[in-house]
């Protein structure tokens, strides 16, 4: 999974400015919508709502939105 994009989303909630990021996996079969663990080796592993949001040329594409 590669990210793509982030990007605000709105105003601030509270001392937070929600966003969202944009992945794409290189995958014709879509995954379901629902939380994912993902690791990243400097950031670590999270836990992710990921919401398939449609393919490009290159894959499907994915949301998740912090709020």
């Amino acid at each position: 999974m590669k990210l793509l994009e982030a990007t605000e989303v709105g105003g601030t909630a509270g001392d937070r400015t929600p966003f969202s990021l944009i992945f794409r996996t290189a995958e014709e079969e879509p995954l379901m919508q629902r939380i994912y663990r993902v690791a990243h080796r400097k950031l670590g592993t999270m836990d992710l709502f990921l919401v398939p949001i449609g393919t490009d040329k290159e894959g499907m594409r994915y949301e998740a939105v912090f709020t």
